[in-house]
């Protein structure tokens, strides 16, 4: 941090840590790639066994996941297939039968199988390290048109993005629930922001910042 020429930071809350130390600290969040704009039409065919309604997570399963807030989507929405999918090993806890655990799948698969999903979630434990994190997975739901429910964040609410935010896993089955029955932003908002978030928007800073 004290060594370099040019430091950038991907949340608010790490410019505010860094105030006093690289006051030139640059605040440069996650963007997406272009490839989560597009999406092969064909449904993929890892998704044929399960049936619409679809609500995916796509990450790391890693500590700051909320894996209650997931069994607690399958639980209380019976008829949605919720599916997982990213490497590592989900918390130990029962799940509920249409609670699916897929592994990895190719990145250059992903766009494809968003766009044949019917709401993206973000459920997050809320402590300082989420607090400070630029989810990347936001983005990409949102590029690919998916409504997206997210756990309220600091980065995530300060980013103003067409998301639905919830407080506790009550409030998270409820928003998706409502997601599934009516769709409240509408596909071109969630796409336009992305659009606005985008690497080549990003980088504009980066070229910016280093004068070339």
């Amino acid at each position: 941090i004290d060594g370099v020429d040019a430091l950038f930071v991907t949340s608010r809350r790490l410019a505010h840590t860094l105030r006093t130390r690289r006051p030139d600290a640059v605040y440069l969040p996650n963007g997406v790639a272009e490839i989560f704009f597009h999406g092969a039409p064909a449904e993929p065919p890892v998704l044929a066994p399960f049936p619409r309604p679809r609500v995916v997570f796509v990450g790391a399963l890693d500590a700051w996941i909320d894996f209650d807030a997931i069994a607690e989507v399958a639980e209380r929405i019976p008829r949605a297939s919720v599916l997982v999918f990213g490497p590592g090993v989900p918390k130990r806890r029962a799940y509920p039968a249409n609670a699916h655990f897929m592994g990895t799948v190719p990145y250059r698969d992903l766009p494809t199988l968003l766009r044949h999903c019917d709401v993206g979630m973000v459920p997050f434990i809320r402590n300082e390290l989420t607090h400070a994190v630029s989810p990347l997975k936001l983005f990409e739901y949102l590029a690919a048109g998916l409504p997206t429910v997210a756990t309220r964040l600091d980065e995530i609410e300060a980013s103003d993005s067409p998301a639905i935010l919830c407080d506790d896993s009550g409030s998270f089955v409820r928003a998706v629930e409502s997601v599934l029955d009516g769709d409240p932003a509408g596909r071109a908002a969630r796409v336009a922001f992305a659009r606005e978030n985008a690497w080549p928007q990003r980088f504009a800073t980066v070229r910016a910042t280093l004068g070339f």
